[in-house]
C-alpha cells in the first residue's frame, strides 16, 4: 500500500507540474465563480468544433497534498478527438481550491477484441506528446492507470462515472 502511494504521490506530482508549466489555463477562483466560469467553457469547448460524439465524465480521486480532486472530462469524438480536463483540487491552498485545466488529443487502442479497450488523453497532439495519461474503458466509467498501463489496485477511487454520451 505504500509503495502505491508513493507512486500515486509521484503521478499528481508529474502531472501537476507538466500541467503548470504548459500553462495552458491554471486559475483561482471563488466558490461561486467556478461553478458558472467551468460551465460556460465547457459549454464553449464543446460548440468549438464539430464532432459526431461527446461524453462528459465526473468523479473525485484521492489527493495526498488536498481533500481530493474532482476530476471532469468531456471527451469529443467517438474514437478518436480532443478533451478538456478539469481538475479542482480541494483545499490545496491556503486561499481555498486550485483549479488546472488541460487540452489535447484522445483516442482508444484496443489490441483485440479480448483485451481491455485503452483511452490515451496526450496533453497537445496524441502521436508527439510526452504527457499522455491511459484509462481503462468501460461502458459507464473510465478507470485511471497507473504510469505503466497497470490497473490501480483501488478501483473505485479512480474511476470516473460517464454522465451523458451524446452522439
Amino acid at each position: 500500500m505504500d509503495v502505491m502511494r508513493k507512486l500515486n504521490i509521484g503521478l499528481l506530482a508529474v502531472v501537476g507540474v507538466c500541467c503548470l508549466s504548459s500553462c495552458i489555463e491554471h486559475q483561482r477562483k471563488t466558490e461561486a465563480d467556478k461553478t458558472e466560469t467551468v460551465s460556460k467553457s465547457e459549454e464553449k469547448f464543446i460548440k468549438e468544433k464539430n464532432y459526431s460524439g461527446i461524453r462528459v465524465y465526473s468523479g473525485r480521486i484521492p489527493c495526498e497534498d488536498c481533500s481530493g480532486i474532482e476530476q471532469r472530462l468531456v471527451l469529443k469524438g467517438d474514437t478518436l478527438g480532443i478533451y478538456r480536463l478539469t481538475e479542482v483540487y480541494k483545499d490545496a491552498t491556503e486561499d481555498g481550491d486550485a483549479v488546472l485545466v488541460s487540452t489535447g488529443e484522445w483516442e482508444f487502442r484496443g489490441k483485440n477484441k479480448k483485451d481491455p479497450e485503452i483511452m490515451y488523453l496526450s496533453q497537445g497532439h496524441i502521436r508527439d506528446s510526452v504527457r499522455v495519461a491511459s484509462y481503462e474503458f468501460k461502458k459507464d466509467r473510465i478507470l485511471q492507470l497507473d504510469l505503466n498501463g497497470e490497473s490501480v489496485n483501488n478501483k473505485a477511487s479512480y474511476s470516473l462515472r460517464l454522465l451523458k454520451h451524446t452522439r
